[in-house]
């Protein structure tokens, strides 16, 4: 049975050369982004990683995470907090209690 690996920010070209090294035969891929309408083999699920009602079913469900998502290029500390630490936070609070692989990319 193939496992699930929950990818957020899979918008970026770094996670999405990443996934060109994933066995697609082995697992199946659920990307979160704002920007990307479809990717091949992937399910997509577009929102704010702030939106957690939208995609946590996928996440629990998912057997790893690849956390990528973060706001870049911004002179907004607002935006900066909003998104790459309460949304960080609320990722993490989400699955801390389900003994997931967690794996955090970060600019910083």
């Amino acid at each position: 049975m193939k496992k699930n690996i929950f990818i957020t920010g899979v918008s970026s070209e770094l996670l999405q050369f990443l996934i060109s090294f994933i066995d697609l035969k082995e697992y199946n891929i659920i990307g979160l982004s704002r920007k990307l309408k479809s990717f091949p083999n992937l399910k997509i699920i577009n929102c704010n990683i702030n939106q957690i009602c939208n995609y946590k079913n996928d996440l629990i469900k998912s057997d790893i995470i690849i956390h990528g998502a973060g706001l870049t290029h911004s002179y907004n500390t607002k935006d900066y907090l909003k998104i790459n630490f309460l949304g960080t936070k609320i990722l993490v609070d989400s699955i801390k209690k389900y003994n997931k692989k967690f794996i955090f990319i970060s600019s910083y």
